[in-house]
């Protein structure tokens, strides 16, 4: 095997569905009697500690095709699309800094149920979830040992590339059940169709927009206890569905806390915070509800 001329191997795999292209590559490696680093070096014609680099080669998805005799399409299909402002999961468009690009995101429970033959979910890989939708187990992405699981330098899915730990002796940790149920519900976004419904204007906005709103607002209105919620685009997610009323009630819990600043600075800050969104779609929806909002509330104190 040489990166000039790549050869099908006699030994292979198959993608599984969902699965991203890192993974296939720390499973084929082995089928060949090499590492991962030397597949890369080797086969792809990438450098050995460039495993995230792969989907970002045509010509290494164009030899690893060739190897392992997939499918060019679906690994197009599998891979990541990243621009300088958003990634594409599957058919969904998300902020760039959902996507956790360096480093392996696993549920060892699943990875352990899966044996030999363990996998790496694509949806693993995007921050925003806590945890694997199906089964509620929480993700990692440090081994027990301390040492964050890049995908540079791995030899497989479940090892170490430090200490050579497997993850898959983890014992695996759950979230509770109501986080676990509004995951399940945020991550059907990801399918080929939306299979929730959403107030407008989020019914019909692009995804761009649509995943920078639940940013925004699970960053912006903060939990009983006044701190901003662990995982912000989940909520935020439960945020979008009652709006434009989560949204109104931010606004009003700020006017009503205005006293030492008064109105006209706690509505100057409000705008700041609409204005550290890089959104302009969204920033455009915030700002002309949030006129509509700070109307009401005036008209209410004119009332009384």
């Amino acid at each position: 095997m040489t990166s000039r001329s790549p050869r099908p191997w006699i030994r292979s795999t198959a993608l599984n569905p969902g699965e991203c292209v890192e993974s296939l590559v720390l499973r084929l490696a082995p089928l060949g009697c090499v590492t991962a680093p030397e597949l890369l070096k080797l086969g792809l014609g990438l450098d050995s500690r460039a495993l995230p680099m792969v989907t970002r080669s045509r010509e290494a998805l164009s030899r690893l095709a060739t190897i392992g005799s997939f499918d060019i399409d679906e690994l197009i299909s599998a891979s990541w699309k990243a621009t300088d402002r958003s990634v594409t999961v599957g058919l969904r468009e998300i902020p760039l800094e959902w996507l956790v690009a360096d480093r392996r995101r696993t549920a060892p429970g699943i990875l352990a149920r899966d044996r030999d033959g363990a996998w790496i979910r694509s949806l693993w890989q995007v921050s925003a979830l806590p945890c694997d939708p199906v089964s509620g187990e929480c993700l990692i992405d440090t081994c027990a040992c301390g040492s964050p699981m890049f995908w540079s330098n791995a030899k497989t899915v479940w090892g170490c590339q430090f200490c050579g730990a497997d993850v898959r002796k983890r014992i695996p940790t759950f979230v509770p059940d109501d986080l676990h149920q509004l995951v399940k519900e945020f991550s059907t976004l990801f399918q080929s169709q939306r299979v929730v419904t959403l107030p407008p204007p989020f019914n019909g906005v692009q995804d761009r927009t649509l995943f920078a709103a639940m940013s925004w607002l699970g960053t912006m209105v903060k939990d009983e206890n006044g701190i901003p919620h662990a995982h912000h685009a989940v909520h935020g997610y439960q945020l979008l569905k009652e709006w434009p009323g989560s949204f109104d009630r931010w606004v009003h819990d700020r006017l009503s806390r205005s006293r030492v600043t008064g109105q006209s600075g706690a509505i100057a800050a409000i705008e700041a915070s609409i204005h550290r969104s890089d959104e302009r779609a969204l920033k455009d929806i915030l700002l002309a509800r949030l006129r509509v909002t700070i109307g009401a509330s005036i008209a209410v104190q004119q009332s009384r």
